[in-house]
Order: C-alpha cells, then sequence, then structure tokens
C-alpha cells in the first residue's frame, strides 16, 4: 500500500490505464468515473456489513474484514509495506499487515487492501503479483482508488460529516476526530476536505530543498538553505487557487511557526499567488510516530480564500 499523496498528472484528465481499472469500468460502465464507481462499490460493502451488525465510530476494518471473509494477520514486514494482500493455501484472500507501524496506519491499510477485491480481476492480479513480484507501470492509478475507497470505509462520509459539522471545520477539530475514527490526523484532513463543507485547500508542507537544489548538492558544494515548502495539496472542488508543488511558503508564515510550536497557529496571510491575494490560514506541525515533531518538520496547513 501507498501512502496517500498528490494526484499523478495523467489522472487529472482522467486518462485511466491500469488493466484493473480498464476492467472495474468494462464491468461498470466506460462511461463512468472510476472515482464514483470505487465510492459506490465501498459503499455497497458498508451497507452489507452494517445489516450484518457492523457499527462505528470507531469502524473496526478488521470486523468488516471478517465479514467479507477475509483473513487478517500480523506480520513483520520489510520498511515501507504496510500491507499485502495474497491468497492462502486454500484460495482464501488474507491481508498482511505490518505489525511495526501505529493502528491508525494498520486501519487504513486493512480498508485499502479489502479494497483491491472491489476489482473484478482481484485474484489474477494477486496471483501473478505472487509469481513475478512486478508491479504495473500505472500502479498508482490503482492505489489512489483504493486509497478513496478505504477513507470511504474508515471513515463513511454520512457520518463523518456530521461529526465534522459538530467539532467545527477546523484543524482544531482534527485530533479529537482522528481520535474518534482511529485514523491517522493526515487521513482524517483529506477526508474533511472530502465533505465540501468550506471553501478550502489542504497544504502538506516539510522542510525541503527543491529537486534542483538537491540535483546541485555533490561533494562539497555548497548545500543550499532548506525551507518549508509544499509537498502536495488537497483542494475542494470549489477552490479555485493553485498552489504549485516545492512553492516556499512565506518565512513569516504561521506555517513555519506551527513548525516549531504547539497546537494550532492561524493569521490572514499573502503567499504571494496571483489568483488569492491572500488567504486564512491554519497550521499544525504533524507529530511524528513517537508522538514528537518530526525531525523534518512536517506541517498541515488548512486555507481558506480571504476576502479581507
Amino acid at each position: 500500500m501507498k501512502r496517500e499523496g498528490e494526484i499523478p498528472a495523467h489522472l487529472k484528465t482522467d486518462q485511466w490505464k491500469h488493466p484493473s481499472v480498464l476492467a472495474l469500468l468494462e464491468k461498470c460502465g466506460a462511461g463512468l468515473c472510476p472515482r464514483q464507481i470505487i465510492r459506490k462499490r465501498a459503499n455497497e460493502l458498508i451497507n452489507y456489513a452494517r445489516r450484518l451488525g457492523w457499527s462505528g465510530p470507531p469502524y473496526e476494518p478488521r470486523i468488516l474484514a471478517s465479514i467479507l471473509d477475509i483473513r487478517v494477520k500480523e506480520k513483520n514486514l520489510s520498511p515501507g509495506t504496510d500491507g499485502v494482500l495474497r491468497t492462502n493455501g486454500k484460495d482464501q484472500l488474507e491481508i498482511l499487515v505490518n505489525q511495526g507501524v501505529p493502528k491508525t496506519r494498520q486501519n487504513f491499510t486493512i480498508c485499502h487492501e479489502i479494497a483491491h477485491t472491489v476489482f473484478p480481476d482481484c485474484f489474477e492480479l494477486v496471483r501473478m503479483r505472487k509469481q513475478t513480484g512486478k508491479v504495473e507501470n500505472h500502479h498508482l492509478e490503482l492505489e489512489l482508488l483504493c486509497n478513496l475507497a478505504a477513507s470511504e470505509m474508515l471513515m463513511p462520509m454520512e457520518k463523518f460529516a456530521l461529526d465534522v459539522v459538530y467539532h467545527g471545520y477546523s484543524l482544531k477539530s482534527v485530533y479529537p476526530l482522528a481520535e474518534r475514527y482511529e485514523a491517522s490526523p493526515e487521513a482524517v484532513v483529506r477526508r474533511m476536505i472530502a465533505t465540501e463543507l468550506e471553501i478550502s485547500c489542504a497544504v502538506f508542507c516539510r522542510m525541503m530543498n527543491k529537486p534542483s537544489e538537491e540535483k546541485s548538492q555533490t561533494g562539497d558544494t555548497f548545500s543550499a538553505p532548506k525551507r518549508m515548502r509544499v509537498e502536495y495539496t488537497v483542494p475542494s472542488s470549489d477552490f479555485t487557487c493553485f498552489i504549485p508543488k516545492y512553492k516556499s511558503v512565506p518565512d513569516h508564515s504561521s506555517v513555519n511557526q506551527a513548525a516549531l510550536s504547539q497546537g494550532v497557529v492561524s493569521a490572514i496571510e499573502k503567499w504571494g499567488l496571483r489568483s488569492a491575494p491572500s488567504f486564512r490560514v491554519e497550521a499544525q506541525a504533524n507529530p511524528s510516530e513517537n508522538g514528537s515533531n518530526s525531525e523534518d518538520h512536517r506541517v498541515t496547513a488548512l486555507i481558506f480564500p480571504s476576502y479581507f
């Protein structure tokens, strides 16, 4: 399972190429959007499980897997691998989840692997992966759709949106919601954007160099100082301002302040974008897995159009 992140460029025009995605389109209708199909199929699984007593929040993915006759085992997997879907000797699907990662990541991973079973060629793909160990060139397409389905399963929209309204559409609500749904803060922020309750954009930043600066740093060559830059963004559908990847965040921004502090920092700011003279910005440092601020100063910002 790949971590959630930016959408591959070719998917922004819906030019899907992965054979599993094409198989899904062939089964459900070539004129449909794969994102809509996968959300619909995920909700069909959710409704089926609810009729059999699955409830939440939190929505326990291990119970969902059991209802769907999928076994879940915790294993020591290689670094960078959160989970694997495979068949056992009885031709039953089973999910291996990395026991070395936090429960919130395990939860999302299990839902992600369950999502793979929605595709018509699931068994064929699992067997092929086991035999060859190869990953298709367009694997990110499949990962994107499985991440969408995983969010639906872990944080069903109908209930989650009501909880966002109750707690408030703000970064201050992220940790209470993360605890309630046993999900990671990053997944909660992305899901908050998906509610479309506000015109906003999640901006995930970290202290880093641009790729061009990294390439120039060889041997004893002068190393450019790292700056807080945009790693990727998740905008709501009505958020029209484009924020480019690797854009540096202004030094005065609450994003830089949040990297070195606790809690949510907010302000009205100008980021030098012609399409948006100013933003209302909320920012909060992302804690590492041991609870402290991460060494590379990752920060999540929630930005809103400002009319002042």
